[in-house]
């Protein structure tokens, strides 16, 4: 639900064992971690840190998302779903279809400090009409409240655009046809957000004045509101920890370049 609404109704280790034991060459050493690096690109060692929060949709049945996974509808009402389809997704096999009366809500705790990237992958088809909404609080609690907005981005079928509704303002065209990145980094250490959509900066405020103004150094919920929209899609959400990774290719290249120099220097 978008923040004018509510104010309406309120009226009325691969590296490590390099060089370990007795091997000394050092062109082996080179290769195993290269090795490592391209495992640890892939995603293959160690768990998530704590505080990881994805979600893909993959496990849940089809239909209603309504007390599945830790989503609601706000308020938690059943009659604001989402809806979990395979029709389409960014990554097999399924996707959070929005539409209509959907406003689907997900909760989460604990996250009060640090600097945290929180990612939703979204698709709006062509022939998009209406305005879906992206949102994110900062505090909400069903029904009684209090809620308090940080991040409010309108998606628009009669401009085209996507803008932030909230204090640093912004807009550029919206993307149909394919899964494009709506990427919000808060930095709850420092009172900052960028809103990022398609990987190009929408918006720069503080996440406490984000929209509505005086809220607190939180991350409370995302919220996925239709408004009376046709269909947009969501996949591969996230809420995870800021941290500096090198490009894949980079650092691939890299170790596997100090290997050819290493190779041509012992010929």
């Amino acid at each position: 639900m978008v923040l004018s609404m509510m104010i309406q109704e309120a009226v009325p280790g691969t590296a490590a064992s390099v060089g370990k034991g007795k091997e000394t060459d050092p062109v082996k050493n080179i290769r195993l971690a290269a090795g490592g690096v391209l495992l640890a690109l892939a995603g293959l060692i160690g768990p998530a840190a704590v505080g990881d929060w994805q979600d893909n949709f993959d496990s849940y049945a089809l239909g209603g998302i309504h007390g599945v996974g830790g989503w609601k509808g706000w308020d938690n009402s059943a009659a604001a779903t989402g809806f979990v389809v395979d029709s389409i997704s960014r990554s097999a096999l399924q996707s959070q279809q929005v539409y209509g009366a959907t406003d689907s809500v997900h909760e989460y705790s604990g996250y009060t400090s640090g600097r945290w990237i929180y990612t939703a992958y979204q698709y709006i088809p062509e022939g998009f009409s209406g305005t879906s909404y992206f949102i994110m609080l900062n505090t909400y609690t069903d029904v009684v409240g209090p809620n308090n907005w940080s991040v409010q981005v309108a998606f628009n079928s009669s401009t085209g655009l996507v803008a932030n509704e909230g204090a640093g303002g912004g807009s550029m065209p919206y993307v149909t046809g394919r899964w494009v990145p709506v990427r919000c980094d808060i930095n709850l250490d420092t009172d900052e957000l960028d809103i990022y959509y398609d990987n190009a900066l929408l918006s720069s405020s503080t996440w406490t004045g984000g929209m509505s103004g005086g809220g607190a150094l939180n991350i409370g919920a995302v919220d996925l509101f239709a408004n009376n929209a046709s269909s947009v899609y969501y996949d591969d959400l996230s809420l995870l920890p800021f941290t500096v990774i090198p490009e894949p290719a980079a650092a691939a290249f890299a170790a596997l370049g100090t290997l050819g120099a290493l190779r041509r220097r012992r010929r």
